[in-house]
C-alpha cells in the first residue's frame, strides 16, 4: 500500500495483490497504472482534493439533476474553470477518467521529483566518500 498525503487529504493505493488480500476487487475505472488501483472507498471529494483544483478554479461534488440523468449518474463532479470564462458561470462536468488521468500526472511528477532527490543524496554520499564534499 503507498499512501498519498497532499495537506490534510491521504489517499491509498494498492496493488491488484493487495486488493485481493483485502477481499476488494481491482475496478478498472481505478486503475492508476497496470497493476496499481486507487482505494475503492476514495471519495470524489478526497481525489478532488489532492489534485489541487482549487488552483485551477472551483468545483461543487454535486452535479446538475438533469445532466446526471442523461448521462446515467456517472461520477463526476462540477467544475469551473478560471481558464474558460463561460467555465466560471456554468461549469462543466469532470468525470472521473478525467480525475484518474490528473492523479497518474500528478504522482508521476511527484515519482520524478522523489527519484531526483535519492539520486542528488547518492552523488552527495559518493563525493562525501571521496572527500570531494568538505
Amino acid at each position: 500500500m503507498i499512501l498519498f498525503n497532499k495537506e490534510k487529504v491521504q489517499i491509498r493505493i494498492y496493488s491488484k495483490k493487495e486488493l485481493k488480500q483485502l477481499n476488494k476487487a481491482p475496478k478498472e475505472n481505478l486503475s492508476i497504472c497496470e497493476n496499481f488501483y486507487l482505494d475503492p472507498s476514495t471519495s470524489v471529494g478526497d481525489l478532488a482534493s489532492v489534485l489541487d483544483l482549487e488552483e485551477e478554479g472551483t468545483y461543487d461534488l454535486a452535479v446538475p439533476q438533469e445532466w446526471a440523468t442523461d448521462n446515467d449518474f456517472p461520477t463526476a463532479i462540477w467544475f469551473y474553470s478560471k481558464k474558460s470564462p463561460g467555465s466560471l458561470v456554468f461549469g462543466r462536468p469532470m468525470l472521473l477518467g478525467e480525475m484518474m488521468e490528473r492523479l497518474r500526472k500528478v504522482l508521476l511528477i511527484e515519482a520524478m521529483v522523489a527519484w531526483n532527490q535519492k539520486v542528488l543524496l547518492i552523488e552527495a554520499m559518493v563525493a562525501w566518500n571521496h572527500g570531494d564534499l568538505v
